[in-house]
């Protein structure tokens, strides 16, 4: 192993990683030597993300297109990346504007891909993170100064985050919340993230 691959025997699923963050987190993981499930709901963008970090790193990369917003599909995609010891959350928006701007089903659309969607993929890793006694998950909220939506959303993971820290540690497994610094670009996120993920494992 050398300096440069300090996450040669790991592997990772980073959920909405076909583009933006997501898409950050997953090559700079993978330029760590660590194995990628790069799941997402647009195939044609997902296809495209995953060639070229396979093409351009020696990790095993295989893409998911699914939409997580449905339960199952959550489920299924666990069962599917079983391997995996991180599990990254960078998937959702919330939408912007003022109270007076947004009806309630921008609300229910920001909290079912952003909150909901988390929580049920959360669950479903759980066990499987739990197994390898010292697995992470980095729940990614969203940046500073989006709206009062956007930062309801991040009160919310990061509430949970914190309360499945306390249950986790048990097993050995970290969950931590994430908010993107608006005053960095992609990758220096992700950088960042990666950071975190290599203390972790370090520790």
């Amino acid at each position: 192993m050398t300096a440069q691959n300090k996450l040669t025997d790991e592997c990772a699923l980073v959920a909405g990683s076909s583009s933006g963050l997501g898409l950050a987190i997953a090559k700079a993981l993978a330029d760590e030597g660590c194995d990628l499930h790069m799941a997402g709901r647009n195939p044609d963008h997902l296809d495209d993300a995953a060639e070229d970090i396979s093409d351009s790193t020696s990790v095993d990369v295989e893409a998911h297109a699914t939409d997580l917003s449905s339960a199952i599909n959550a489920a299924a995609l666990a069962l599917e990346c079983d391997d995996s010891g991180i599990l990254i959350n960078a998937f959702g928006e919330a939408p912007t504007g003022k109270i007076v701007d947004l009806e309630d089903d921008d609300w229910r659309q920001g909290f079912e891909l952003k909150v909901f969607a988390t929580i049920s993929l959360c669950r479903e890793m759980f066990e499987t993170l739990g197994d390898t006694g010292a697995g992470i998950i980095i729940n990614i909220g969203c940046p500073e100064a989006t709206g009062i939506c956007a930062d309801t959303i991040n009160a919310t993971l990061r509430t949970f985050s914190e309360r499945l820290d306390e249950e986790a540690r048990r097993d050995g497994v970290r969950v931590l919340f994430h908010q993107p610094s608006p005053d960095m670009d992609d990758k220096e996120n992700a950088n960042d993230i990666v950071k975190i993920i290599l203390g972790h494992f370090a520790s």
